[in-house]
């Protein structure tokens, strides 16, 4: 069995974003004091936001399965699926004014299944590693 983690971990990850959001809900009650409530429901809203997406936190791939593990509003989730209904592709993709990245994605019978990416935590030779074990 081989086991591939995400190299940030879920507990650091959740506490970038909520220190990023209460440092931006700070400044934001500093400049305007009375808006307390409001600026309170936008933290909470954007909590929701930003956990709304997916973490992944691991990929074990054995002899017969590949199983994803991942967080979704923060209950962990696991999808388990066979290794003779699955394929991957490596895409290399960019955005406007960002360096390139690569995302891996799971196929079954040509319709998306999972996206990993390499900017959440996984390197590009975790995802190539991967696509190597999956073929």
């Amino acid at each position: 069995m081989k086991e591939i983690k995400n190299r940030i971990g879920y507990k650091k990850y959740i506490s970038r974003i909520i220190g990023i959001l209460f440092l931006g809900t700070i400044i934001e009650v500093l400049i305007k004091p009375f808006s307390l409530i409001g600026t309170v429901l936008i933290f909470v809203l954007l909590i929701l936001i930003f956990f709304s997406g997916k973490y992944t936190n691991a990929i074990s791939i054995d002899s017969l399965n590949i199983s994803i593990h991942y967080f979704h509003f923060f209950f962990k989730r696991e999808i388990t699926i066979p290794l003779s209904e699955v394929s991957v592709e490596i895409k290399k993709k960019s955005e406007f004014r960002s360096p390139k990245y690569f995302t891996l994605t799971f196929l079954k019978n040509k319709k998306t299944i999972y996206e990993l990416d390499n900017r959440d935590g996984f390197s590009e030779e975790d995802l190539i590693e991967i696509k190597k074990i999956v073929g």
